[in-house]
């Protein structure tokens, strides 16, 4: 599925298939309960499946409106997965937008800005972040790096 990674229980029909039951349109809180218990199986049994960790964070923190849920699997990824700038993103967001727990956003805002490939602007947003959650040396120094 993806170059990196090696064909596993990920790659096969369980793995697509909770993934593609959390990106359905008519979809219930339910659904989406039942899709996280899923992907948190599928990777249980394939954790080299990084798409998962990735869809089921960003879909249950935006769309599904479960930041608690969303939170657990991208940080579950994230004990895999160190290098995957977007799941520490997927969690400052939860955090900042959905939980209000700045000093949390900020944290994990600054991990995803270090890692390889992660976008400039990152960098500067979690500086933002930390200042917002009252630590404005911390920021600058976080800048100075």
């Amino acid at each position: 599925m993806h170059g990196h990674e090696p064909v596993g229980a990920g790659d096969g029909i369980g793995g697509v298939a909770a993934v593609q039951h959390l990106g359905e349109l008519k979809q219930t809180g339910s659904g989406y309960r039942w899709a996280y218990h899923a992907v948190d199986v599928v990777t249980d049994v394939d954790p080299a499946f990084a798409f998962a960790y990735q869809a089921a964070g960003t879909i249950l923190g935006v769309w599904a409106g479960l930041p608690h849920e969303s939170i657990a699997i991208s940080t579950k990824g994230m004990r895999v997965h160190p290098d995957i700038w977007q799941l520490p993103l997927v969690v400052g967001y939860d955090y900042f937008y959905e939980l209000h727990d700045v000093r949390a956003a900020a944290r994990y805002f600054r991990m995803a800005a270090v890692l390889p490939g992660a976008p400039e602007y990152l960098g500067k947003l979690a500086a933002r972040m930390t200042v917002e959650a009252g630590d404005p040396d911390a920021a600058l120094e976080f800048l100075q790096r």
